[in-house]
């Protein structure tokens, strides 16, 4: 039975009078797994993650503070709000967002209670040869599958989406994002995507929106741009969504893999000595350790 959602005027009583909590809010429940788990291994007993949906946060706190509605804008919010409701330096409250597409639009917070990933989504961190590998292993995906090609596919086309995704950001268009799987294809074994065709799909001549063609030239300007290591410039449902598509296809009798499997039983592949060494996970350990 799901508990009421909270308030944020509850939040504050109860951090104001109990101390000791150590409370941590996501955006979504793949996100809350992996924190879970990675806290309760490195024996931050005390803490306990959250889903922001868990609380009640209006739409009209969101856009005062800049942020779209959905569940990152409502953990921003959050983090904000309980910063300048509840005393400085508030420990028993962390909450954690995805980095996203901020490194591209000069994005920063300065709350000592929102920490962001050090890559562009959760699943990032486990967006290298090692954890596929490993996966294809565990999964008795078969000897046929080349994982360093196939994460070198799967970059490639979550890069060109990730382009997509700046160029719609940065020219205002207020549509939604869809499912890339219609235009993915295995060509000679390798991953292609439609990159054309997947930007008219986003627009759904709707009207009054920039073409298709404009979407693209925008795009492609902005891949230009786009130097940093691949996983700040890769969204991890896109990464996981073309990843899944590729092992459904090479992998015969494997057409259940569907993306959310693939992406949770992803993150249980990360290296965790790696793990260990990026600044926010050890950021998050120091926040909710006793």
């Amino acid at each position: 039975m799901a508990l009421p959602q909270r308030t944020i005027e509850e939040l504050e009583c109860l951090y104001d009078f109990e101390k000791g909590l150590r409370d941590v809010y996501v955006e979504g429940a793949s996100d809350q797994g992996f924190y879970r788990w990675w806290l309760e291994h490195n024996g931050c007993e005390r803490a306990i993650v959250y889903e922001v949906c868990d609380v009640v946060v209006p739409s009209e706190l969101i856009h005062q503070f800049g942020e779209d509605v959905g569940n990152r804008g409502r953990v921003v919010a959050l983090a904000t709000e309980l910063d300048a409701r509840c005393e400085s330096g508030l420990s028993q409250v962390s909450c954690v967002i995805d980095r996203d597409l901020g490194d591209f639009f000069d994005e920063s917070f300065e709350l000592s209670n929102l920490l962001v990933t050090d890559y562009c989504s959760v699943e990032m961190y486990a967006s290298t040869e090692g954890p596929i590998r490993r996966f294809t292993h565990v999964y008795g995906l078969g000897g046929g599958l080349d994982p360093a090609q196939v994460l070198a596919d799967v970059c490639s086309v979550t890069e060109d989406l990730f382009s997509l995704r700046l160029a719609k950001k940065d020219l205002c268009l207020d549509v939604g994002w869809t499912g890339i799987e219609k235009s993915l294809q295995l060509s000679g074994g390798r991953l292609v995507l439609d990159f054309g065709g997947f930007a008219a799909r986003i627009l759904c001549r709707r009207a009054g929106h920039a073409s298709a063609a404009v979407l693209c030239k925008r795009a492609r300007e902005w891949k230009m741009e786009m130097v940093f290591d691949s996983r700040k410039q890769m969204n991890g449902h896109d990464f996981v969504s073309a990843l899944a598509f590729v092992l459904r296809k090479q992998c015969v009798g494997k057409q259940a893999l569907q993306r959310d499997i693939v992406g949770r039983a992803l993150l249980l592949c990360a290296n965790e000595a790696e793990l260990q060494h990026e600044p926010m996970l050890v950021a998050l350990i120091a926040r909710t350790s006793p």
